[in-house]
């Protein structure tokens, strides 16, 4: 059941979708959720991590490499921007997301994941706004720089059931 291999536990979750709903209607809403975890199962898949559960509009995922970790992280987030971004027409939504992600041990059973990591990647997800991902300390010591992203420290946060701890944000888009 336990796993003494530390894993990298990520949450991807839309933002404004409960808006997006109310504005929209159910069926619509339905199809860009659907849009979504597609998006999701396909760059985990390309990353090789695993799409353990999916909530309504948010999205459990695992990986071995905490690197293959941020760089999935990184290519959901530039697809969405490419595809839900700035649309000229108001008849396109803009969608965006927040992206948590922590590398730490967890529990394994039935394909699900337990733990103190899956609990903190889950607040960071909830810390995360449209297009950011966010990130523990561990992550950050783990992959260190690489393929030319960085992070930029956040500061400490109180986080709901968890208590203090050090924010990162993985930066991925040049402008910022």
């Amino acid at each position: 059941m336990s796993s003494n291999q530390p894993i990298a536990v990520q949450f991807s979750d839309l933002r404004g979708f409960s808006s997006f709903t109310a504005q929209h209607g159910d069926e619509k809403a339905f199809q860009i959720a659907r849009q979504f975890i597609d998006l999701v199962g396909a760059s985990v898949e390309q990353h090789d991590g695993r799409l353990l559960k999916t909530y309504g509009d948010g999205v459990m995922t695992s990986f071995e490499d905490p690197s293959q970790a941020v760089r999935c992280a990184v290519a959901m987030q530039k697809t969405l921007c490419d595809e839900y971004c700035g649309g000229d027409d108001d008849e396109d939504p803009v969608i965006s997301a927040g992206i948590g992600l922590t590398w730490g041990s967890v529990i394994q059973t039935d394909g699900d994941l337990f733990g103190h990591s899956v609990n903190l990647a889950k607040r960071l997800a909830d810390e995360a706004k449209g297009g950011q991902i966010v990130t523990s300390s561990s992550v950050v010591d783990e992959t260190g720089l690489f393929d030319g992203y960085s992070f930029r420290d956040m500061g400490e946060r109180a986080l709901k059931g968890i208590g203090e701890h050090q924010l990162y944000e993985v930066i991925w888009r040049p402008e910022v």
